[in-house]
Order: structure tokens, then sequence, then C-alpha cells
């Protein structure tokens, strides 16, 4: 992730990071671990980089789909901000399998518009 999802992303890299990711995916389901559950630090560790691998895959994906950049998410790709990604994503796994979809938030309310800057667009 540090490699290839850093501060500065772009679609090659996010994309390499992916395939990475699904391939230790894979060799996970072969991982076991020892012992019982009293004081057992490697199941702690295999559990904590199951979370890892799925947490990082849907980072991923998120931001390959973001065509923009937007605040910590910087595309060297795609570097300005587009009004057309003013919107949510949302993933949800079905039978093992990723699916995603986008929605766009509810208005601002009136009392948060005076206070905070309107969002430029170039």
């Amino acid at each position: 992730m540090s490699e290839n999802v850093g501060i500065v992303r772009n679609e090659q890299n996010m994309q390499k990071a992916l395939s990475i990711i699904l391939e230790i995916k894979k060799e996970y389901k072969n991982i076991g671990v020892g012992g019982n559950l009293q004081y057992n630090p490697g199941l702690l560790q295999c559990l904590e980089l199951h979370s890892m691998l799925e947490i990082s895959e849907l980072l991923v994906r998120g931001a390959i789909m973001r065509k923009e950049s937007r605040g910590a998410h910087y595309r060297s790709d795609f570097p300005k901000k587009d009004k057309n990604w003013l919107k949510n994503i949302v993933f949800r796994k079905d039978d093992g399998k990723v699916e995603s979809y986008t929605f766009s938030p509810p208005e601002m309310p009136p009392y948060l518009k005076e206070i905070l800057p309107e969002e430029k667009y170039e």
C-alpha cells in the first residue's frame, strides 16, 4: 500500500496494488495458526491480516473508481476536483464478490452553507 497507493496515486500503481492484494488474499486461505485462544499472538496477527487485506482491497478499488483528486485522495493522472464526482462510494460483498455503487450525498443544510466556503472547481 505504501509503495503503490501512497499520497500521490495513479491508475497504473493502484492496479498493481490491487493485483498484489488479490494474490495475497489467495495465499491467505492457506495460513494456519497452532495453539489455543489463550495468549496466541500468531492468531491475532492472522486475524488482523485478514482485516487489513479486506480494507486494503476496498480502499484501492474506491481510489481506482474515483477519477479525480479530492481531499487527501490525490491522483497525478486526475489532478483536479470534478463536480461530477461529488459522490460517495459504497461497497457490498455478496457471495464473496465485491460490488460497488455510488450515490450523491444529501445537500448541505443552509446553516452549514453559511459557515463553510463554497467548493471551487476549475
